[in-house]
């Protein structure tokens, strides 16, 4: 079993909608990533030290079948979401996740210690590490991409039993009645929502009385959002990116008070970039080449902001 339920008691209320998930929605792919599991559970690993509370998400010891453990890893590619450091190997990941976490981190870091919370779409789970180490009490993610869950449950098994599992879930697949979380943070989300509104409704829902909300997406720097009918930055299933005003209005038609937005930043090519370890196209080459100002489409390029809301 990929997870290990017995070590987790915070996350056994949601094993039959995980389990159920295995034989539902299979990937043609996921045989192999269950073997690259096998084989990294049977790797020599010296623990030292889990430093969770650094820009790299590091699992300090020795290995003695290093070269092993690389290519065991690098056969998960792509990595979307980082960096790591297991064992001394370096995952050098398509995203510095750190930039966007030391961002958000100033206007949060009170109130996530021993908070519990839920990552909506947390990939490969860098985030949730961080959290961690920031001193929430459980950090939970949500992930329909198998490779990004399987990515987690490989570096996990070389941090050790640290305070964070990803569930191989949709939020349309997770049961919002039977649990409430201190906070609930949705990156990256939004603009792939059909009814954006209504993901706001639900995420306002399943937070505890007194819990906070963040939320980072692309915005649109006017006043009013982008439609987007087709693709953004070679992205798919884009549907609308709000503006500023558009999401404060929807966070708090979702009944969030004092919402704000902490951070505006555009997004550049140091922060998502191509790498050995996601040798695929990145931000270099969804942008026009001759106006970097502007998406391939003609949109104006990525900007991104963070939202923060509160349950009364």
């Amino acid at each position: 079993m990929i997870i290990p339920w017995e070590q987790l008691p915070e996350i056994t209320p949601f094993k039959p909608e995980s389990e159920q998930a295995f034989i539902t929605r299979p990937h043609g792919d996921w045989p192999e990533m269950e073997e690259i599991l096998r084989q990294l559970s049977q790797i020599e690993f010296i623990h030292r030290q889990t430093i969770l509370d650094s820009d790299t998400v590091q699992a300090l010891g020795v290995c003695p079948q290093e070269d092993t453990l690389k290519q065991l890893l690098l056969a998960l590619h792509p990595w979307r979401k980082g960096p790591w450091q297991i064992a001394g190997i370096n995952i050098d990941t398509e995203w510095r996740s750190d930039f966007k976490w030391n961002r958000l981190f100033p206007f949060i870091k009170n109130e996530i210690k021993n908070a519990r919370v839920l990552d909506i779409g947390c990939g490969s789970g860098y985030h949730l590490c961080r959290m961690a180490g920031a001193g929430a009490r459980f950090a939970l993610g949500i992930e329909p991409y198998w490779r990004s869950f399987a990515q987690f449950w490989a570096v996990r098994r070389f941090l050790g039993n640290i305070p964070a599992a990803v569930l191989p879930l949709a939020i349309e697949e997770f049961p919002p009645e039977r649990c409430k979380f201190d906070m609930i943070f949705s990156m990256g989300v939004i603009y792939h929502r059909k009814n954006p509104q209504e993901h706001l409704n639900g995420i306002f829902n399943m937070l505890a009385p007194g819990g906070t909300a963040v939320v980072e997406t692309l915005i649109a720097t006017g006043n009013d959002p982008l439609i987007i009918n087709g693709r953004y930055a070679k992205m798919r299933n884009v549907h609308e990116i709000p503006s500023i005003p558009g999401m404060i209005g929807k966070l708090s038609r979702a009944g969030f008070a004092e919402v704000s937005s902490v951070n505006v930043a555009a997004t550049t090519c140091e922060e998502q970039r191509s790498t050995p370890w996601m040798s695929y196209q990145s931000l270099r080459d969804f942008l026009d080449p001759d106006d970097p100002g502007r998406t391939v489409e003609g949109f104006p390029a990525p900007v991104r902001a963070v939202f923060i809301g509160r349950k009364k």
